[in-house]
């Protein structure tokens, strides 16, 4: 399993993997201002399945924000929603995530269940 991430951001954020001591967890990791890709543009999403060697469609991206469901759609892959926010909601014309988790733990046994299934 690799575990990746995709952000809308710049390259400090880096920086701040480093500092939490988790980095070496994540590959790859795309940085919008470096790719000069912005979520939701689904060629960010497209870029790090490139660089894992796997389709979208096997992916799962998990994200806090309505323009990251839209964005995993738009490249095929399906979508956990965490919002940070109890008050965000996901517009209609955005279309529902294939899951929405109450915590990082409850995305990550959901992640798990799907990897045992495929």
């Amino acid at each position: 399993m690799h575990l990746g991430i995709v952000s809308n951001n710049h390259g400090k954020v880096r920086n701040v993997l480093e500092e939490m001591g988790i980095a070496h967890f994540f590959d790859p990791v795309i940085i919008s201002e470096e790719a000069e890709l912005y979520k939701p543009d689904a060629a960010i999403m497209e870029l790090a399945c490139e660089r894992i060697g796997t389709e979208p469609s096997k992916c799962i991206y998990v994200g806090d924000h309505p323009f990251d469901i839209l964005c995993a759609h738009a490249a095929h892959m399906p979508v956990i929603w965490l919002p940070v926010n109890g008050f965000m909601e996901v517009p209609d014309s955005i279309g529902a995530p294939e899951y929405t988790a109450a915590s990082l733990k409850d995305a990550m046994n959901y992640i798990i269940n799907e990897n045992k299934k495929g």
